[in-house]
């Protein structure tokens, strides 16, 4: 995925903050997780089973259709 591929985070559905999206390691040497947060009230989008996504894609589309 390219920088004009990014989906662009929406702000905070609680604060109106700023998001940002992160990827780690995960269990799986091969396999990276993501994960949205909020920058100033630490909100954060992952899913139900592991805590994060298997994709940044993901990751946006998941925060950016949250609702309070």
């Amino acid at each position: 995925m390219t920088d004009q591929d990014k989906l662009e985070l929406l702000p905070c559905p609680f604060c109106g903050g700023e998001a940002d999206s992160y990827n780690f390691p995960t269990y799986r040497a091969d396999r990276l997780g993501y994960f949205v947060t909020c920058r100033f009230c630490d909100a954060r989008m992952g899913d139900h089973e592991g805590g994060y996504f298997k994709s940044d894609k993901e990751a946006t589309e998941a925060w950016n259709r949250r609702t309070v």
